[in-house]
């Protein structure tokens, strides 16, 4: 009925025009009945209150026989029919808003031979959030490999179940798949069956997509197929073919080979030990790398592999603590502690050794000396090796309070790493939580997105560099963190995913690959957001990057390792500088803002370098570090400048 018969409810303030609910209804009632109006039924009802003929703009057969009682009844009904239909079209309004609020409805995705009719059918449901572009190449080729995407509709009605065809060898079988593990053996909420990786990698790769569309990124040109695999090689150590490149499923089935499988097992191990395994024996990393190979190829899961490590079940328990400690003669000294920390417990431990977090706030003191505390008392170091000795005596642990005090450790790994009430305060404790644990995921696939991009996925807000956070990047980690676990821990998988993903196919921008260009921000934007790759870093030693440092200034690095001065003019006037041409590519000549913002705070000079040097995870800054500083400051180089330079020497 028309506003003029209900006067109380023509309120146009009560709901706004961009009320989402209003404006679905409208669009209901246009595709209805070809206007946005309800119909006026004013003259038709107070027609057939005076049982009057009423007519209309139908043809209606006339029927002669009818009486006034009959009349009435069909005007009833007509009414009733009316009514019926609005209630219909509210419920659908409801419903939309409702799944609207559903960011990720169901989509079934079923075999091409599967009957639709089949109550025993194998689909499985994959949650892909609506609206998400599927990215695909200048042929039309879904990024994925996987052509049978190109059948699937483009536009679906949100919330309504579609089913998707699928080759019949994509659908994931139990039948000699080591990825499908038996119940019994499978972790807690694993999904069942597993999905197949080419629909896995197609959802990772819209996420990613979704994430550059939340920050407002445009990603970099594609690179070419050679420039890909180039990239892959330094990275991972697997060479893959024109026909892998965005392929998860035959990426990882090259990954799975043995020759490659121990290959990237060497690279990877190499990255969250901090070169550490080059500590080992010959025979002690082989064994290591073996064991972790397994894993890469599918045939082992990690988790159960780590826990063994941690308590010292392992064979090669010995090679991984020595490993992760590299040349760390000391628990105390920290070293282990946070290597260990961030590949188990996805837990930042760099700036927590002398004072609580100050920048996010999640990390404490007290929780840094538990853990080596835990350390401590459970590990010996012998010949160089450090191996897991039950019997160890339980002796105190103090360390020293920001404001001088001394506190005795309290040894375990606290229950808010482990996101758990309760604290362990064993090895053996420790490592039967790390089965299935998603810390331990999260630190997986962090390491290996970081082994691959050069930084985290989810990096540390104390950082120089680290992509935007937000709920699509949360989304992103959450998914592949999910896929690891409900995979039983197949690192191969998980790295075939970050390979095919779109971050991995993109260009560096060309203000990047000039080091002297400083109007890039745009540029680092998109490489921090790992939509744009970032040129090759110089592979250096700490004594080259220094002689760099020193000739920059007209300075030179002694034999000793000393810094000699003796080209630095009187009264701090530096002598002829070098010639940039002979520097490395990514020397910083110049900066126009500190590495991180958050040193502003610190006014002195030698004391924020020192804490550059925690934030590259060592625990003092190098004495020829030191000696360099001093030598640019007699220099008058700029304070943003000389600590750029710091942080690329200590990094």
């Amino acid at each position: 009925m028309p506003d003029s018969i209900h006067p109380e409810n023509n309120n146009d303030d009560a709901i706004g025009d961009d009320a989402p609910d209003e404006r679905a209804f409208d669009a209901l009632l246009i595709e209805a009945m070809g206007t946005s109006e309800p119909p006026d039924l004013t003259f038709q009802i107070l027609s057939r209150l005076r049982q009057e003929p009423v007519a209309t703009a139908r043809t209606v057969r006339p029927i002669a026989s009818e009486s006034p009682a009959s009349s009435q009844r069909r005007s009833s009904k007509g009414m009733l029919g009316w009514c019926v239909a609005l209630a219909a079209l509210a419920a659908s309004v409801v419903g939309i808003v409702w799944m609207r609020g559903n960011h990720s409805p169901a989509i079934q995705i079923a075999t091409a031979s599967q009957d639709a009719s089949n109550e025993t059918s194998s689909a499985v449901a994959v949650d892909i959030p609506p609206k998400s572009p599927v990215p695909t190449d200048a042929t039309g080729n879904n990024e994925t490999g996987n052509n049978d995407l190109l059948r699937a509709p483009r536009t679906r009605p949100e919330g309504i179940p579609m089913t998707l065809p699928v080759a019949v060898g994509d659908t994931p079988s139990s039948e000699g798949n080591p990825l499908l593990a038996p119940e019994a053996t499978r972790n807690p909420g694993q999904w069942s069956p597993l999905p197949a990786i080419t629909w896995v990698a197609q959802r990772s790769g819209n996420e990613m997509l979704a994430y550059w569309a939340a920050i407002g990124i445009r990603p970099a040109d594609q690179a070419s197929d050679q420039q890909v695999i180039d990239r892959v090689k330094r990275s991972s150590g697997i060479e893959l073919s024109i026909a892998d490149l965005a392929n998860a499923k035959s990426i990882q089935e090259r990954i799975a080979t043995d020759d490659d499988s121990k290959a990237v097992a060497g690279r990877w191990l190499a990255h969250v030990t901090d070169g550490g395994i080059d500590q080992l024996s010959p025979e002690n990393r082989s064994r290591l790398v073996n064991d972790v190979a397994k894993s890469f190829a599918g045939q082992s899961p990690l988790d159960h592999t780590v826990a063994q490590w941690i308590d010292g079940r392992g064979e090669s328990s010995s090679a991984f603590y020595t490993a992760m400690a590299g040349s760390s003669k000391s628990v105390t000294d920290g070293v282990l502690a946070r290597r260990l920390a961030s590949l188990t417990l996805n837990a930042d431990l760099r700036c927590t050794r002398c004072h609580d977090s100050y920048i996010e706030g999640s990390g404490r003191q007290a929780d840094y000396w538990s853990l080596v505390g835990l350390l401590d008392q459970s590990l010996v170091r012998n010949k160089n090796q450090w191996t897991v000795t039950p019997s160890a005596p339980s002796k105190p642990l103090f360390y020293d309070l920001i404001d001088g005090r001394r506190r005795v450790a309290t040894a375990g790994v606290p229950g808010r790493w482990l996101a758990e009430d309760d604290a362990t305060d064993s090895l053996a404790d420790w490592s039967s939580r790390l089965v299935g644990s998603p810390q331990l995921a999260t630190g997986i696939v962090n390491s290996l997105w970081e082994m691959v991009h050069g930084q985290p996925l989810r990096g540390r807000v104390v950082d120089p560099m680290n992509a935007p956070h937000n709920d699509a990047l949360s989304s992103l980690e959450s998914f592949l963190v999910d896929d690891l676990r409900n995979s039983n821990f197949d690192l191969g998988r998980s790295l075939a995913l970050i390979l095919a993903s779109p971050a991995n196919n993109r260009a560096v921008p060309q203000s990047l690959e000039d080091a002297w260009v400083i109007e890039n921000a745009e540029a680092k934007a998109a490489a921090e957001a790992f939509a744009a790759a970032l040129p090759e870093k110089s592979n250096l030693p700490l004594t080259r990057r220094l002689d760099e440092a020193m000739r920059a200034i007209g300075a030179k690095l002694g034999d000793d390792g000393k810094i000699a001065l003796a080209q630095i003019g009187e009264n701090g006037v530096k002598g002829p500088k070098v010639n940039a041409d002979s520097l490395s590519w990514d020397f910083p000549d110049r900066a126009q803002a500190l590495p991180v913002q958050w040193l502003l705070p610190i006014e002195d000079s030698t004391e924020r370098a020192r804490h550059l040097a925690y934030l590259a995870g060592l625990n003092e800054l190098p004495k020829p570090v030191e000696r360099a500083l001093s030598a640019m400051k007699a220099a008058a180089v700029d304070e943003t400048t000389l600590q750029t330079r710091v942080w690329w020497m200590v990094k």
